[in-house]
């Protein structure tokens, strides 16, 4: 009998990659000062999504160069996102930032980041969602 396959087995995701930048003007809550951009048509606009509300995926590259930082592979992160008019920034969690990234010594911008997201929590409706839960879809 063959094997029905259950769209629920895999976590599918937006993936993209972007150099990390710093926010010198005032926060989100809970959002520390460090922020990567995604183009709005993949991730707020797609899912109505607002300023604060909370992104969660995991790590799947960060460098810096030619520097990788394999402790990162597949670790788990919380963003938080502020909307503008083409990009999403998504600033890495007070609370991520200063477990892991300040531990290790990444202060500064310039690495670059490669995530997969996979949900996004609507802080006003307190609902969750899966983002693209058929296939993954990468953002170049």
């Amino acid at each position: 009998m063959a094997h029905k396959k259950n769209w629920e087995d895999d976590l599918m995701a937006l993936i993209f990659s972007d150099v990390l930048k710093k926010e010198l003007g005032a926060l989100l809550e809970g959002a520390s000062p460090f922020f990567v951009n995604v183009q709005n048509t993949f991730l707020s606009e797609a899912y109505d999504l607002m300023d604060g509300d909370e992104i969660t995926g995991e790590i799947i590259e960060l460098s810096l160069g030619s520097e990788a930082f394999p402790e990162f592979q597949s670790r788990s992160i919380t963003l938080i996102l502020k909307r503008s008019a083409i990009f999403d920034q998504l600033f890495i969690s007070k609370s991520d930032w200063r477990h892991h990234f300040r531990e290790w010594g990444i202060v500064t911008p310039g690495y670059r980041l490669e995530l997969k997201l996979i949900t996004a929590m609507q802080k006003a409706t307190n609902v969750t969602l899966r983002l693209y839960s058929k296939r993954d879809v990468r953002v170049v």
